[in-house]
């Protein structure tokens, strides 16, 4: 028997933690480096959405961004979409984060659309 870890906290679905929401598109450009360096693109709908979206950079520790805070604030508000540039806050350190190296200079632009019942 497999287990999955829950969507949110205890909720396992994204259908279960928002079910007012009919659909969710989440589009994510991905850049690096001080000039933007472009690093892919990556779609998300409701199968497959992470509660923490990745930044490009395999080398960072403790970054990514909590997509679920601004999806608590889309839904409470219904708002039918949200793009914004957003910054690592993480770092290239060790693995477990015993040692701080420099600043994640990964970034992203995102766009979500969702649509309500």
């Amino acid at each position: 028997m497999r287990s999955s870890k829950p969507f949110l906290g205890t909720v396992p679905t994204f259908k279960a933690a928002y079910p007012e929401v009919r659909t969710i598109e989440v589009n994510v450009r991905y850049e690096a480096g001080m000039r933007g360096e472009f690093q892919g693109t990556r779609e998300y709908s409701e199968h497959g959405l992470p509660p923490v979206l990745p930044y490009s950079n395999p080398k960072c520790r403790q970054g990514g961004y909590n997509l679920m805070a601004t999806l608590i604030t889309l839904t409470h508000a219904k708002q039918p979409s949200y793009s914004a540039r957003l910054y690592c806050h993480g770092h290239e350190g060790t693995p477990k984060g015993r040692k701080v190296g420099d600043a994640c200079d990964a970034s992203a632009e995102i766009e979500i659309t969702l649509s309500y019942k």
